[in-house]
């Protein structure tokens, strides 16, 4: 992949262009080989790296699950305020928008990340008028969504045009094989969409069902739905038989249970009026955010996912990086949905239940959530990042980055608005980018 004659900062270069282009599971072996050397060989805190291979070193290493300190930004303080980032460093998008980026992969009680975000995202901001593009299209996109946290494809499709753009860093081929590759999945995903939708259409439920909310004694809909579960987990429990994973369908049995009682409880706190207290709230809503679902149901798909993996996230002290991954999405999308419920009659929401808990204003508890949603992307990052250096880990890196793209949904859907409700403002778009129209070669 990399030229043997390379320096450390061009491998690293090359391995995050492969990687934004959506191109490193071609190359998962040989870049980890280069990570693993860099990591034991080349420090960070040595003063021949800037700021900005300081801090894209320092990403990538994190994204692969090497804790790196974030103690290798010091030398890059204000020598008058340790506090602060030297203001040298303000002037220069390139290196802001490389530790940008870095920052948010910060850990729980890494304070000079946190400064790292302030500093870099007002700068960024303060300049971004007076940018030239490709840059200013590469610093536009990373203020609306940050590339650690969103999700991969949607970041490979919108990277791919500003590497194109880019004529002075750009290589042809890498391009032509980052478009080709694109296009390839695209049509991928193109039969995908095709089998979801013909099971969803054989299903019926759409067309048996569709007034069944309206109905006040149960009916043939009960039927209907009850036989489409019974299906469902028969298809589930064949692929699972198929890929040696039959271990897994009882799991996958008890974790749509579990989301069937919390949604009862759920419901019977609406139909009676009562306003559980926050934390009971919460613990209910780690089920329905169907975090525990969705991790049961990959497990066919997963080559080097065993038994002993599944009892180590399904035990019974909730586990971090699945409570991490569902906060994430629950607390941002009750703030991004709680003035349409409102609206609606809904007042069994998340923010209701904090105003009332702790009697605070409104304005309070949705900074609050904003607060939440980011200490839950510290616990991923947390447990994502020690995940290779910790003997008691042996959860296989595809499992962890299926939750670790769980919490990228709902951020990317939650954040800014709720696109999962509304989806005409943003969604669409997305989907004509990945599954309509390829990239012309």
């Amino acid at each position: 992949m990399a030229e043997e004659n390379n320096t450390p900062i061009e491998t690293v270069i090359l391995i995050d262009t492969i990687e934004r282009l959506g191109l490193g599971y071609h190359f998962e072996d040989e870049i980890e080989k280069q990570l693993e050397q860099i990591y034991k060989f080349h420090h960070l805190n040595s003063q021949e790296y800037d700021l900005y291979t300081t801090a894209l070193q320092f990403r990538l290493l994190r994204q692969h699950r090497y804790n790196i300190p974030c103690d290798v930004f010091n030398k890059f303080k204000d020598n008058n305020n340790d506090d602060k980032f030297d203001d040298k460093f303000a002037s220069n998008a390139k290196e802001l928008l490389s530790l940008y980026q870095a920052a948010y992969l910060r850990m729980h009680g890494e304070n000079i990340l946190e400064e790292a975000l302030v500093f870099t995202t007002h700068h960024l901001n303060r300049m971004l008028p007076q940018l030239v593009s490709p840059l200013r299209d590469e610093v536009k996109q990373a203020l609306e969504q940050p590339f650690h946290t969103g999700i991969p494809r949607i970041e490979a499709r919108k990277y791919i045009s500003i590497y194109e753009a880019n004529h002075d860093a750009k290589t042809e081929m890498i391009l032509k094989l980052a478009k080709l590759d694109f296009n390839f999945l695209q049509n991928l995903y193109k039969k995908e969409l095709i089998l979801l939708m013909r099971w969803w259409n054989n299903c019926g439920l759409k067309s048996n069902v569709s007034y069944s909310r309206e109905r006040i004694l149960p009916t043939d809909c009960m039927r209907i739905i009850y036989e489409c579960t019974l299906n469902l987990y028969e298809d589930y429990e064949r692929e699972a038989d198929e890929q040696d994973k039959i271990f897994a369908v009882p799991y996958a049995i008890e974790a749509v249970k579990q989301i069937c009682r919390a949604y009862f409880r759920k419901m019977k706190w609406f139909m009676e009026r009562q306003l559980p207290t926050f934390d009971e709230y919460i613990s209910n809503s780690w089920i329905t955010s169907c975090i525990y679902v969705f991790y049961t149901f990959i497990v066919p798909g997963m080559k080097s996912v065993t038994k002993e993996n599944i009892d180590w996230l399904t035990k019974d002290e909730p586990n971090r990086l699945i409570v991490g991954a569902s906060n994430v999405t629950r607390y941002l999308n009750d703030l991004t949905s709680y003035e349409r419920e409102k609206k609606n009659g809904i007042m069994l929401t998340g923010i209701e239940c904090y105003m009332k808990h702790y009697g605070v204003s409104k304005q309070e508890a949705m900074k609050k959530f904003v607060e939440l949603a980011d200490e839950g992307w510290k616990d991923v990052n947390t447990e994502w990042i020690n995940s290779n250096t910790n003997d008691n880990y042996s959860i296989p890196k595809e499992y962890f980055e299926g939750v670790l793209n769980y919490a990228r949904t709902g951020e990317v859907f939650y954040r800014k608005s709720d696109f999962f409700s509304e989806p005409e403002d943003l969604v669409y778009s997305w989907i004509i980018d990945l599954f309509v129209d390829p990239i012309i070669i």
